[in-house]
């Protein structure tokens, strides 16, 4: 009887590392995927992409600015249409 709860024991730990290396692995693949489509989007456009964190808006209602920050540098991006 004890044999078998170390077994259980063992074999929960291990299933509980397969979990975590499981959930890991899908996060990787849709980082890969998310990559994907960034780099297919870059090829089929003209421009020049630039992938920034958006790190605030105008609090004008007339204004339509929006703020970047690329690289640790922050940049205003002029109102779009």
């Amino acid at each position: 009887m004890q044999n078998t709860s170390r077994e259980n024991e063992r074999l929960r730990h291990e299933n509980d590392e397969l979990k975590l290396q499981l959930n890991q692995l899908q996060s990787k693949a849709a980082e890969a995927d998310r990559l994907g489509t960034l780099l297919s989007f870059g090829r089929r456009t003209s421009r020049f992409p630039c992938v920034a964190r958006v790190i605030g808006t105008s609090a004008d209602t007339a204004s339509q600015t929006i703020y970047l920050d690329r690289e640790s540098a922050t940049i205003s991006v002029a109102t779009w249409v």
